[in-house]
């Protein structure tokens, strides 16, 4: 029989972070950036662009990002 092996987001995270060297608390502030703050303070949920993509919070939690061009 053969086994599947599932991939966490957290391993993909790591593995991104200690593999390839990437940044990860570089790329949160890429995402929670101080404009997104004072959206959500004053807005609340929503979908609020910053940079080169439109960053969705749900209850203060960034859950997602898309491509500008994404409806």
């Amino acid at each position: 029989m053969e086994t599947t092996i599932k991939v966490s987001d957290h391993a993909i995270v790591r593995y991104l972070e200690r593999v390839l060297g990437f940044d990860i608390e570089l790329i949160r502030n890429a995402i929670a950036t101080p404009g997104i703050k004072k959206q959500t303070d004053i807005l609340g949920n929503g979908e609020f662009i910053t940079g080169k993509c439109r960053v969705v919070v749900v209850n203060n939690t960034a859950v997602t990002v898309k491509n500008l061009d994404m409806i």
